[in-house]
């Protein structure tokens, strides 16, 4: 049998070579979803904590601070998504909610 690369190779070599494939594809993709929540889990947090020392030191910020709200708990439900953690998810579309009423009140 003609293999992929032009030359003979038994069918087995073949059928390895997919299922080695595989196997890689499947790592990268499993690693680039950690590096994703990573991300959304570091940035998200970040955001978090500058929000509510904004929102807890009355000292005007209050609009920015529920700004960092918004997209704190984007990332956070971006994060519920990839991981498919739905009760984290809906617990972000509550605070995205609380940060678009916190928007509002407060512009």
């Amino acid at each position: 049998m003609q293999g992929n690369h032009g030359y003979d190779a038994p069918e087995a070599f073949d059928g390895y070579n997919a299922s080695a494939v595989a196997s890689i594809n499947k790592k990268g993709t499993e690693m680039e979803k950690r590096r994703l929540i990573t991300i959304f889990e570091v940035t998200g947090s970040g955001l978090a904590i500058i929000y509510a020392l904004l929102i807890a030191s009355n000292t005007g910020n209050e609009v920015l601070g529920f700004a960092l709200l918004l997209v704190s708990a984007m990332l956070f439900a971006i994060w519920g998504i990839i991981d498919k953690r739905w009760a984290f998810f809906s617990l972000q579309l509550f605070y995205i909610a609380s940060a678009i009423i916190g928007l509002i009140r407060w512009s």
